[in-house]
């Protein structure tokens, strides 16, 4: 009789759980601001910013008006903006990643996307951001050099926003921008 209990009360538990989960849903705009910002605060960017590359605030570093963490996180803003949204899936089970992306075709898989250098004008693809910070190491005039890292930093938010897409369960749909 016992057993019967604890069999009847693991299924009663189960059923309340299944019928009052909510569905996981895309991340809105601030939690990706928040996201963005705390990942840069808890990482050694900061530190490896004031002591490798002799920036004296490191995050808090004033570019084209604006400082380096806050170029960051409107970079993850950013990228839910026109259809980039689009790219931000990720179809593990299909047989090629060509049709991994939203609805197979619609939109590039995030993976791909995130590398594909051709995406538009200004491309935020690895391969450019990593371009725009050898620009703001070695150009010759300042603005360049300026613009380049409010890039790289813009570019790095932008690709931080890829991966907490794809990291963030259940994506079912793009979400339209804001």
């Amino acid at each position: 009789m016992n057993a019967w209990r604890g069999v009847a009360t693991q299924s009663c538990l189960a059923g309340v759980l299944v019928f009052t989960a909510t569905g996981a849903t895309a991340y809105e705009t601030p939690t990706h601001d928040q996201i963005s910002g705390l990942a840069a605060e808890r990482s050694s960017l900061d530190v490896t910013l004031r002591e490798s590359l002799g920036l004296s605030r490191g995050l808090s570093e004033v570019v084209l008006r604006q400082r380096l963490d806050t170029w960051l996180r409107e970079g993850s803003v950013k990228e839910d903006r026109i259809a980039r949204y689009l790219n931000h899936f990720h179809n593990p089970t299909v047989e090629s990643w060509l049709g991994a992306g939203y609805f197979g075709n619609v939109g590039q898989s995030a993976i791909l996307w995130g590398q594909n250098p051709d995406q538009e004008v200004p491309s935020w693809s690895w391969l450019n951001v990593r371009q725009y910070y050898l620009d703001a190491l070695t150009a010759r005039r300042k603005g360049d050099r300026d613009q380049a890292l409010a890039d790289t930093f813009e570019g790095l938010g932008r690709l931080i926003h890829l991966i907490q897409d794809v990291a963030s369960p259940a994506r079912r749909g793009p979400r339209l921008p804001t």
